[in-house]
């Protein structure tokens, strides 16, 4: 599970699974962009769109952004993934 799904699924108080079609695009980094046009949510049985369940546009475009980039700058900053032993 990704980054994206996890923090969607935090904001709409889901599971993990009850998201899907969430992609990021770009470097990790300052060039990372959020894809939600295909983004789907489940609530109550049925596949939804992200953007109509959410009702929060700003949240969508800047903020989850926002903290999808901090987790990639703070996982650049150690070794990611990390190697195994033996490599």
């Amino acid at each position: 599970m990704c980054a994206v799904h996890i923090q969607v699924s935090r904001k709409m108080c889901l599971s993990n699974r009850h998201v899907r079609n969430l992609a990021v695009w770009g470097e990790h980094g300052l060039t990372s962009r959020v894809d939600a046009q295909h983004a789907q949510i489940q609530q109550l049985g049925q596949w939804n769109s992200l953007g109509t369940a959410l009702h929060d546009d700003r949240w969508l475009r800047h903020d989850l952004v926002e903290v999808i980039r901090s987790l990639f700058n703070t996982k650049s900053r150690v070794q990611w993934p990390p190697l195994l032993p033996g490599r």
